[in-house]
């Protein structure tokens, strides 16, 4: 017979709360009395349960086909880092696209899917993705939700070209100037945002507050590739990454830009980098 089982739900949230977050975590899986506790009192949503040091580092590598871990000696219980436990790890290359307090993103093994991680846990969950020209950034606050989002930020879009046999050419000419004199980025900013919650992509629009950082055209002067060639040709960086902070997501975008995306009231700021996008190797 389980004696907890007797005791008030306050008492016993009482007593798990003094166990490690690990523990803590586990205690969920005992039985469902536990998962409610767990849950209701949200004992793994507090401050005392989040990391306070970095525990290491995963690097990707150009020429080799998985990240590794690096991590300095700790007196605290070991943790295999490694991903070998997904089950595509042999054959498949796992970049780690994002991170966001302990959750990874990753390529996913099939096409057009993703992979969110945790390590600690050794737990994995695939999702789709359908977004060619965008990069994905994972939001994941523990001491809020034990939920997650991913953030499908578009590149600027291409140039258009207007192939129109009963246009002439100045007003073909004048489609493409229209659409490469636009704002960058816009002033509603509409993003496809995945949630753990409901499993499912969802637009969602973010207002701009202050002026945009420039026009299509503009934004087309920061280079997509990597940095490469003895030439002296320099060219963009090979990831853009985003990092969450404080309820809102800080994302480096195609245009040599930061935009600072708030999540609680759905507006966005656009901070200018301190480059000259027309000479990146003077950046």
């Amino acid at each position: 017979m389980d004696h907890t089982l007797a005791l008030p739900d306050d008492l016993l949230a009482s007593i798990l709360r003094r166990l490690l977050p690990r523990g803590l975590a586990a205690s969920r899986c005992v039985c469902k009395a536990w998962l409610a506790v767990v849950d209701t009192h949200g004992l793994l949503l507090l401050p005392h349960v989040l990391p306070h040091s970095v525990r290491g580092l995963y690097l990707n590598y150009v020429d080799h086909r998985r990240p590794h871990f690096f991590a300095r000696p700790s007196a605290q219980p070991a943790i295999n880092y490694s991903l070998a436990f997904l089950r595509h790890y042999r054959i498949g290359y796992d970049t780690v696209l994002d991170h966001c307090n302990g959750l990874l993103l990753c390529d996913g093994f099939c096409w057009r899917k993703l992979c969110v991680v945790n390590p600690a846990t050794r737990r994995w969950e695939e999702l789709p993705w359908e977004d060619d020209n965008a990069n994905p950034h994972i939001v994941f606050d523990p001491a809020a939700s034990r939920h997650y989002q991913v953030f499908s930020i578009p590149r600027a879009p291409k140039k258009v070209v207007v192939q129109d046999d009963y246009s002439t050419a100045s007003s073909r000419g004048e489609q493409e100037d229209t659409h490469d004199l636009m704002e960058w980025l816009p002033s509603l900013w509409t993003l496809n945002v995945f949630s753990s919650r409901t499993r499912q992509w969802q637009m969602t629009s973010f207002v701009r507050e202050g002026e945009a950082v420039g026009t299509m055209a503009d934004a087309r002067l920061d280079p997509l590739e990597p940095i490469t060639s003895c030439w002296g040709k320099y060219g963009g960086p090979r990831r853009r990454y985003g990092v969450y902070l404080q309820g809102s997501l800080y994302v480096h975008c195609h245009g040599a830009f930061v935009v600072r995306l708030s999540l609680s009231d759905c507006k966005y700021q656009v901070i200018k980098a301190l480059m000259d996008i027309e000479n990146p190797k003077h950046a």
